[in-house]
């Protein structure tokens, strides 16, 4: 059984720890900047959509690729918390997990802290 290919943003933040080649995955076309919710998504899923979507942009994870599975997975964030089913929640494990959202995704990335210019922060260091 082979692994399906991890997206190379996902590799750089959680550090290439297998040493693969990065070379052979075809780069997607990055998105400028990150887009405003789309309009057929309901209330809850414009809100996952702007809470979760800027970091995953931040991060590098999402591009024109998975911009469609990213709505997706808004739109079911939304239909889980309607109508919690097994189905429902299979399917959302396998978005996670695809986009890089797991709690294990997540505590392997080396995210880079944004550096603090202002007075207050200065004053931290």
């Amino acid at each position: 059984m082979s692994y399906p290919t991890k997206a190379t943003a996902l590799k750089l933040l959680e550090g290439n720890r297998g040493h693969s080649s990065m070379l052979d995955n075809p780069e997607p076309d990055k998105i400028e900047e990150f887009p405003e919710a789309p309009k057929d998504l309901d209330d809850i899923a414009k809100e996952e959509w702007r809470t979760l979507g800027p970091m995953l942009f931040e991060g590098g994870v999402l591009n024109k690729w998975n911009l469609r599975l990213f709505k997706e997975y808004c739109r079911l964030c939304s239909l889980c918390d309607k109508e919690p089913s097994s189905q429902n929640r299979q399917q959302m494990r396998l978005y996670i997990n695809d986009l890089g959202l797991s709690p294990v995704t997540i505590g392997k990335l080396h995210i880079k802290k944004k550096k603090d210019d202002s007075k207050f922060g200065r004053f931290l260091k």
